[in-house]
């Protein structure tokens, strides 16, 4: 059963340094001109970054390509070295390579701007409304679990996560603390459920 959720893990859209784009309103109109060029990586089908992609070629009606990885370091070296177009993945890793100008980053999946990086607008100001996705990190427990352990272990890590230190380590990971009840964590969980298995069958992605 949920007991509350953590954290978001949102995402930020990095680009090669060479793919001729500087947002992503440039990287799209790059698509329907160069249809089946754009090649996107992940870590594998069904990952948070492989299904980011392929609703963002949904949403934007093109072709884009996808490269399934194991693992993020061989997904960077080749986006580094232009051999991929481009990645949705966590500010951590990329981010310094950007400040680098060895990558680029075009646009930020959460909600409002990430707070270190105000200048990186998000999907929905880069002009995709709605597009606020990524992933979350949340606990769970038996489901015979009762229900008053449930709601206090709720209250305590809404409290918890919010704690300055807690907060800060959180954001040095690439999270953003979250909290809620419960329900609401459930909640979470159903409508992720039926937004992914629409990009799913839409995008006719299946299981290698």
């Amino acid at each position: 059963v949920p007991v509350a959720q953590m954290a978001d893990l949102p995402l930020f859209l990095f680009v090669a340094q060479d793919l001729p784009v500087n947002s992503v309103a440039e990287l799209v109109e790059y698509a329907r001109k160069h249809p089946d060029k754009l090649t996107y990586a992940s870590s594998g089908n069904g990952s948070s970054a492989h299904l980011t992609g392929a609703d963002f070629a949904l949403r934007n009606k093109i072709t884009m390509t996808h490269v399934a990885y194991k693992g993020s370091a061989p997904i960077l070296t080749d986006l580094l070295g232009g051999r991929v177009s481009m990645v949705f993945d966590p500010i951590l890793v990329p981010m310094q390579y950007v400040k680098q100008n060895r990558l680029k980053a075009l646009g930020f999946t959460g909600k409002q701007r990430w707070p270190t990086e105000p200048s990186i607008p998000t999907m929905e100001e880069a002009g995709m409304p709605g597009f606020v996705t990524g992933s979350w990190a949340g606990l769970m427990a038996p489901a015979n679990t009762p229900r008053p352990i449930i709601e206090r272990m709720a209250r305590e890590i809404s409290e918890i996560v919010q704690e300055p230190d807690v907060r800060q380590k959180f954001l040095d990971a690439g999270f953003l603390p979250a909290s809620g009840t419960s329900a609401q964590f459930a909640e979470l969980m159903k409508q992720d459920s039926a937004r992914y298995a629409g990009i799913i069958e839409q995008a006719r992605i299946t299981v290698d």
